[in-house]
């Protein structure tokens, strides 16, 4: 079975309006509304309102809409996921549990990304989780903030 995550936010991290849903997403609109009642039950309520098909936490919608890099919170190997285009929504997570971490370069200059990738996925990182990720069956490693935050790298080249 497929799945697929609706998010009914723009690239400014704002909720789309129902117009704009029902003009450029009919099918996703419809669904959304065929889902009306539990989307505006949650949490006792609180969604009965005009935006009933907001997300429950809004937090990191707006990053999700910058170009980024993504790294799975569990590893067996060196792998990030390139987001140039910021087409990727993810969810964040702690050590061996699922998801993925996000970076964010400062400068948002698409060379750093490509620089950034190129580090994470050395072989020199791979033994920086080794060290400091959480150890996992068969080998994987539990990969948090902490861990990401401690990867040794030089500066980028100018």
């Amino acid at each position: 079975m497929d799945f697929m995550l609706l998010f009914p936010y723009g690239n400014d991290g704002k909720l789309l309006a129902p117009e704009h849903l029902a003009t450029y997403f009919p099918k996703a609109w419809a669904y959304l509304q065929q889902m009306q009642p539990m989307l505006e039950a949650r949490e006792s309520n609180a969604f009965n309102g005009p935006d009933w098909y907001q997300f429950g936490r809004s937090q990191g919608t707006v990053a999700c809409s910058r170009a980024k890099l993504l790294v799975p919170a569990l590893l067996n190997k060196p792998f990030v996921i390139a987001d140039p285009s910021a087409a990727l929504a993810f969810t964040a997570s702690g050590k061996g549990g699922g998801g993925a971490w996000a970076i964010y370069p400062k400068d948002r200059d698409p060379e750093t990304l490509r620089w950034l990738e190129q580090a994470l996925v050395s072989a020199d990182t791979w033994d920086h989780y080794l060290a400091y990720g959480s150890p996992q069956k068969g080998g994987w490693r539990g990969v948090d903030q902490g861990v990401l935050r401690s990867i040794p790298l030089s500066r980028r080249p100018s």
